[in-house]
Formats: C-alpha cells, structure tokens, sequence
C-alpha cells in the first residue's frame, strides 16, 4: 500500500484500524426511500444542487487522475470494497464544499431544499457525496429543525433514511451522536467533530423525536439500533440515564460486532460524566452484556 502520510487528514480513517470491523457483520437490506412533503420541483432542485457539487468534484479530479485514483483505491480497499471514491481526503473534500456552500447557503435556508439536497446526495453511488450530506446536516442542523412539529417529525424521517441506506459506521455515526467524541472507528482516541445532527433533534424536540428514537432501538435495521443506542453520546450530565441503560441491555443479546461496539463506546463517553453509575451497569450486567461491550465500557475507569 502506497504512503499517504502527507495527505492524511484528521477526518481520514486510518487503515490499521479496519481490522477491527469482522468480515461476517450481518448485511442489512437497504430501505425505500419514505413518503415526503416534498414535490417534484423540490426533488429536481436537490438533483440540480448535487449535480454541481458533482461538476465540481469531478473537475478537481482530472487535474491530477493518477494522485486521486491512487488514493480511491486505498480507501475503497479500506471499506471493503463497499463503496467507490473519487479519491479526497476530507480536508480536500471540504474545501470543495466550501466552494458550493458560498454558491447555495441561502438557498439552503430553505428547510425543503435542504431535506431535498440530501435526498439526492444519498443517491448518489460514490461515498464523497455521504461525506458531504452528513458534513451538511450537521452545519444546518437549526434548519433541520424547522419550526413546527412536523417539521421535526419530516427531518426525523428523513435521518431515519440516511442511517438506514448505504448504512456502514462512517455516515452512520456522523449523523447519530452529538458535539466531539474520541472515536475507536477513527485514529485510536481521535477527537473528531460528528454531526450533532439527530443528537440536535433529540435535545430541542425530545417529545417528538424520542418516542421515534424508542422504536428505532427495535427496529430490523442494525444501523438504527446503533444509532438509538449512540444518539447521546456526548450529553454528558444531560444524558437520559435510564434510556441509555434500557438501551443497552435490550441489545445486550446481540452477537452483531457493531452493536456491542456501540454499547460499550456510549458507555464509556457516559462513564467520564458518571463513572459510579456506569460501573455499577456494568457489574451488575456482565452477563448480559458482551466481554468486549464491557470492555469498552470499562476502558478508562477501575471495576
């Protein structure tokens, strides 16, 4: 594998740690788009929007084809060959961002051509344009919440679609937890800024967003168990104890690698809030809870 020291970012996962994910990860079908309140002309918009960004990228990339299609490879060999890539790192790929965000923010403001935008990026085959649609969710997460209540209940529904389509750990916990976290799928104890993008729903509209967060811990989809189970990852002293708990044991049983991996990551960020809370969970637990749930959980507090 060729050296990508000099265009490692801090958004670039490292290739050492792959070997955590186990090949035999459960595959999970992919949804159907849900009914929306948005109309053919808000649809087509999206599609025009991401289609620039598209123009954009695409013409970054036949300055240098040999440098991006290299690192393409690299990542694309990264995840296993779920996804194509054009070949930026993210720091590159913001700024290409950056660029169309100066061309569209107002239009942007438009809570419907926002929901739209990401729509269409989620169509999209290549994984820069998921990149790009949680980096967007996240810096327009007051957009997202609107003003009425079914305007939380849309915006929900259309995360739900996010986390649930083309669903692997990259985009899927950008847009479920909150604020900065150190993150075992990134560099070893990273901190690197997610998307607060559910985490900012579930804070401003937890009467709406909560009971819809309730089912998603039940629901057929791995990724939106793990979701439910990573939405509070960095509340701290605001974290909701007792749902963050209830969740964990209701998924104790599972033997899916990326849902043990959650349960004990969302405990661990819990426990540098309250560590005497959650090493009493975990001892009173331990035979529900998976040996590597309970030693991520334990990682930075004695049993």
């Amino acid at each position: 594998m060729p050296k990508t020291k000099k265009r490692k970012s801090k958004a670039t996962p490292t290739p050492h740690q792959a070997e955590e994910v186990p090949s035999t990860s459960v595959p999970v079908p992919e949804p159907v788009a849900p009914p929306t309140s948005l109309t053919p002309d808000d649809m087509a918009r999206g599609r025009q929007l991401v289609k620039e960004f598209s123009l954009m990228l695409e013409g970054e990339v036949s300055k240098d084809k040999k440098k991006y299609s290299a690192y393409a490879l690299q990542m694309e060999k990264y995840f296993r060959f779920k996804f194509k890539f054009y070949g930026f790192n993210a720091s590159e790929r913001r700024r290409i961002q950056k660029q169309w965000n100066g061309r569209y923010k107002n239009e942007l403001k438009n809570r419907k051509t926002l929901l739209s935008t990401l729509y269409a990026l989620w169509d999209e085959d290549v994984r820069d344009f998921q990149s790009f649609g949680c980096d967007l969710a996240s810096e327009n997460k007051a957009i997202l919440k609107g003003e009425r209540d079914e305007d939380v209940r849309e915006s929900m529904m259309c995360l739900k679609h996010l986390l649930s389509t083309k669903g692997w750990w990259d985009t899927v916990d950008l847009l479920s937890s909150n604020g900065k976290t150190p993150t075992g799928c990134y560099q070893s104890e990273m901190t690197f800024t997610i998307s607060p993008a559910l985490g900012h729903l579930v804070k401003t509209s937890p009467r709406i967003t909560l009971p819809i967060v309730d089912e998603w811990i039940e629901d057929d989809n791995m990724w939106l168990r793990r979701s439910a189970i990573l939405h509070q990852l960095n509340f701290k002293e605001k974290t909701d104890e007792e749902r963050l708990f209830r969740y964990c044991l209701s998924r104790g049983h599972e033997e899916e690698f990326f849902i043990r991996k959650a349960i004990g990551w969302s405990l661990r960020q819990y426990a540098r809030s309250s560590p005497e809370a959650v090493r009493k969970f975990v001892r009173e637990n331990e035979g529900t809870l998976s040996e590597l749930s309970v030693k991520e959980a334990m990682k930075h507090i004695q049993k």
